[in-house]
C-alpha cells in the first residue's frame, strides 16, 4: 500500500470516528447531567443543598465548611441549627421539612436563616434561605399549610448588637414555584408541628 493510500485511510478513520462520537454526544451529556443530579439529591435534610445569600451550599451531616474565597484561610461555616421539623409543605402528601440554618462567615456576625427542604420521591431538595438576622435567638421552626414559620427573638430597633435579644418575632415563608417567599403571617393561622432548636 502506498503512503498516499495509507494517509487517506487514516484520514477516513479519523473523520469517521469524529462523526460516530458526535452522534452519541447528547446521550453522553444526558448521562453526565443525570449523575450530577443524583449527586445533589439527598436522603435527608441534613445532607441537602441550600441557597444562602445566592450561594448554593451542600451540607454533609448538617454542616459545611468552605473558604470565603480560593486560597483564603477564612472559613464560612454553615450548619443546621436544631433539628429539622417534618410536615407537608408542597401539598403532595409526603413529608417535607423546615430547617433553621446558622452561618458564621468568618467575622463577628452569626447569621440565622429559615429554609425548606422538599421531598421529591424520597430525595430532599433544599430551597433558598431567608435571613432572620445577625446574632438573633432562634426559638423554633414550624410547618404551616404551604410554608414554614420561624419564631425567634431579636433586639429592639434602638438596641445595640451587644444587647440580649428579647423581642419576639415571627417570619412566615410560603413555598411558591420552587422557592420560599416571605409573607405576612395571618393571625390565628393553623400551625402544624413544632420543633425546638437547641444548638
Amino acid at each position: 500500500m502506498s503512503k498516499f493510500l495509507l494517509f487517506l485511510l487514516i484520514v477516513a478513520v479519523l473523520v469517521g470516528g469524529i462523526w460516530f462520537f458526535s452522534q452519541f454526544e447528547p446521550e453522553i451529556e444526558k448521562l453526565y447531567r443525570k449523575d450530577k443530579t443524583e449527586e445533589v439529591a439527598a436522603a435527608d435534610p441534613l445532607n441537602a443543598s441550600y441557597e444562602v445569600e445566592g450561594v448554593t451550599i451542600t451540607l454533609t451531616n448538617g454542616r459545611s465548611e468552605m473558604p470565603i474565597e480560593e486560597g483564603s484561610a477564612t472559613i464560612i461555616a454553615t450548619e443546621i441549627f436544631g433539628e429539622p421539623v417534618y410536615g407537608d409543605i408542597d401539598g403532595d402528601g409526603d413529608e417535607d421539612a423546615g430547617v433553621l440554618i446558622k452561618q458564621e462567615p468568618g467575622g463577628t456576625g452569626t447569621f440565622y436563616y429559615v429554609a425548606a427542604t422538599i421531598n421529591e420521591d424520597g430525595s430532599y431538595e433544599g430551597t433558598n434561605a431567608l435571613l432572620l438576622g445577625d446574632r438573633v435567638a432562634p426559638q423554633n421552626v414550624q410547618i404551616s399549610g404551604g410554608g414554614v414559620i420561624a419564631n425567634y427573638a431579636d433586639r429592639g430597633a434602638d438596641e445595640p448588637m451587644t444587647a440580649t435579644p428579647s423581642v419576639g418575632k415571627t417570619l412566615r415563608a410560603d413555598f411558591v414555584k420552587g422557592k420560599i417567599i416571605e409573607v405576612t403571617l395571618p393571625s390565628g393561622g393553623g400551625v402544624k408541628g413544632v420543633g425546638g432548636a437547641s444548638n
